[in-house]
């Protein structure tokens, strides 16, 4: 995982792009591992015939993968947010000339 700490440099659009490219590498990878559980729950256990076997695995999948990138996307730019204040507050205050 790229944000957080390393990204606090970045401009605010640049730092929302990379940590939504994040969240959607990891909620396509979360999607798919719904998917195929759903597929071998489905098949396997419940027994349903090869169209709500595919159903199944559209469905769990679409969502596992919308709910994962949804929440992975707020995870990481609420990192990124505290980042960025942290080297703002880590700045020493600027000096006044009198």
């Amino acid at each position: 995982m790229s944000t957080g700490d390393s990204l606090a440099h970045l401009t605010t659009e640049e730092a929302k792009a990379a940590a939504f490219k994040d969240a959607r590498g990891e909620g396509v990878f979360a999607g798919l591992t719904g998917g195929l559980v759903s597929g071998l729950v489905a098949q396997r256990i419940f027994k349903l015939g090869r169209w709500s076997v595919i159903g199944s695995i559209v469905v769990a999948g679409v969502g596992t993968g919308y709910l994962f990138t949804e929440a992975l996307s707020d995870v990481y730019l609420t990192k990124i947010r505290e980042a960025q204040l942290e080297a703002i507050n880590s700045q020493p205050p600027p000096v006044e000339k009198s």
